[in-house]
């Protein structure tokens, strides 16, 4: 236990370290430590990694955090799930790897996905001198406005007047399939899978009205005022005016993922989002001023929900071994090739640097990596790829004379 009170795990290989350190981040509000595993790399890297992760500062039962309840009253604990849980697990690490090994590590890495994702531009931004390479997936790193303008609107745009859920889980599936008929095939085959879903948002009326009870073909259909519910979803949270409160809704493709926070209890279950745990937070999340100073990270594993899974059954690869290339060798990674299972259906797809997306060659096996070529995403070509939202100037250098509904142009 690492003062006042985060509990770790630190797994040190007794006779195959490969000299590297390796931090994992966890989900939700932590709470839990939780298991680890070897990455699979470890063969080609020819030992295995050291490696630690930690609960963040606090217990809470089902690794969730309590919805925040360990920050009540609390500014310490709120500092250390913040950030400082994460850097004080850096130095002890090390120095326990230098006490048992007799030399520090030669490389550190750190892997984080949702709140971990967080965790990860969190060590990026304050500690960049930590971490050789960090992998921040779908990091919630805005969660103020997360937790409390969008998970609030979801559940106020989905709630009439005797307080009973509008549009309810057993719909999804309808939606979904109207989803998917609409952008399926933006990649020029009809693969089933959404590769673009910034751009699929163009053709959101169309959809809605195919779907729309009676003209449709789909069953069961979705009400006119379901369908309200839905467009409010994806459009997100906005304040009187119009500006938006929150850098976008749900995405297109993701319905299917909407019963675990997104709707209010129905038919067929669901989990309500709350708000309590901004009361427990003193109102206080900070919001993060990123600036990437190396470009190649990444962009977006189509037709996945947060952090994998997804209506596609994707495998995500290895993540390690391309960092450790890059951080050691300078070898950037110019793609990744995703396997995926829709129904009976199995292919690959792969997946570039932002902004760059893949499109059908025209010709070759339409289940296979090899028969794509990158193209860049038609947002991106636009300049359009980025949500006008009222917390952009935290993110983008201001344009003009100044406030907060004028135009943005990136930082750095």
């Amino acid at each position: 236990m690492i003062a006042p009170q985060t509990h770790f795990d630190l797994q040190l290989p007794v006779s195959t370290w490969q000299g590297r350190y390796l931090q994992n981040g966890c989900g939700g509000y932590c709470g839990t430590v939780s298991g680890q595993t070897f990455p699979s790399c470890d063969a080609t890297l020819r030992g295995d990694f050291a490696m630690a992760t930690d609960d963040e500062g606090h217990i809470t039962a089902a690794g969730l955090g309590g919805g925040g309840l360990f920050a009540f009253n609390d500014q310490k604990l709120r500092d250390e799930y913040g950030y400082e849980s994460e850097q004080a697990l850096y130095e002890v690490s090390r120095q326990i790897i230098k006490d048992y090994y007799g030399v520090y590590p030669d490389e550190s890495y750190y892997n984080g996905c949702s709140d971990g994702g967080r965790e990860a531009m969190e060590m990026a931004e304050r500690y960049p001198d930590d971490f050789n390479g960090i992998i921040a997936g779908a990091p919630e790193i805005i969660a103020g406005p997360l937790n409390a303008e969008n998970q609030t609107w979801d559940v106020r745009v989905n709630t009439d007047a005797q307080g009973n859920a509008i549009l309810t889980d057993d719909k999804l599936p309808a939606l979904h399939a109207a989803v998917i008929a609409g952008c399926g095939h933006d990649d020029g085959t009809n693969d089933g899978i959404i590769t673009d879903p910034q751009d699929c948002s163009q053709h959101l009326n169309q959809i809605l009205q195919s779907v729309q009870c009676p003209e449709t073909t789909y069953t069961p259909c979705l009400t006119p005022a379901q369908v309200t519910v839905a467009r409010e979803i994806y459009d997100g949270p906005s304040d009187p005016g119009g500006r938006l409160l929150y850098p976008g809704g749900m995405p297109l493709g993701s319905e299917m993922g909407w019963s675990v926070f997104e709707l209010p209890p129905s038919p067929n279950g669901g989990e309500v989002p709350t708000t309590e745990s901004l009361d427990y937070f003193g109102l206080s999340q900070p919001y993060l001023r990123y600036q990437l100073n190396r470009p190649g990270q990444l962009g977006p594993d189509p037709s996945v929900y947060h952090c994998g899974g997804g209506y596609a059954n994707a495998v995500t690869p290895d993540l390690i071994y391309p960092m450790v290339q890059w951080a050691e060798d300078g070898t950037a990674p110019r793609q990744l090739a995703i396997s995926y299972t829709v129904g009976s259906s199995s292919f690959s797809r792969p997946v570039y640097p932002y902004p760059y997306i893949p499109q059908y060659n025209g010709s070759g096996d339409q289940s296979s990596a090899a028969s794509f070529h990158p193209v860049v995403a038609p947002a991106a070509a636009r300049g359009t790829d980025y949500t006008n939202w009222y917390g952009n100037y935290l993110f983008y250098q201001p344009i003009g004379g100044g406030g907060r509904d004028q135009g943005y142009a990136r930082r750095g």
